[in-house]
């Protein structure tokens, strides 16, 4: 049985819902990003005056907000919307200790994320395998990751 609700675009499955704010906060990071990055070259090319648009930067972290807010709220029904969650919750997390002045959320955000989805995987029954029959992990990358191979 497939959870909807209703939105601005009319009546979805729950994690279409999520797929679509997670993308829309993917989206909003990136034009920040470039944003901020355009100033500082402006600025390190002696242009001291020059100040990204605060209306766009605003606008920018509004939408961020908004889609933090809203996920903290959502209980993923799939795994691949729940490693989605993660993977979001994961990115604010490293992106705060590497640059901790341009800290994208809330880390209480991250957390009602992580605990939204752990919620939804205890309702998973313990016989359900999280390792796939013919896929293997990979070595750790530089940065300590593992992910898997086919």
């Amino acid at each position: 049985m497939n959870e909807t609700m209703e939105g601005p675009g009319g009546t979805r499955d729950i994690d279409d819902w999520i797929k679509c704010l997670i993308t829309d906060w993917k989206v909003a990071r990136g034009e920040l990003q470039t944003l901020w990055a355009k100033t500082d070259l402006a600025e390190d090319w002696g242009h001291k005056d020059v100040v990204g648009p605060d209306e766009q930067r605003d606008k920018l972290l509004n939408a961020l907000r908004h889609s933090e807010k809203m996920l903290a709220g959502l209980q993923p029904r799939s795994i691949l919307t729940a490693t989605e969650m993660l993977g979001m919750a994961t990115e604010i997390m490293a992106y705060a200790r590497h640059d901790p002045e341009h800290t994208f959320a809330d880390q209480s955000v991250c957390l009602d994320i992580v605990r939204n989805v752990r919620d939804a995987l205890q309702k998973i029954d313990d016989k359900t395998p999280l390792v796939i029959e013919g896929l293997a992990p990979r070595e750790a990358d530089e940065g300590g990751a593992i992910s898997l191979k086919h």
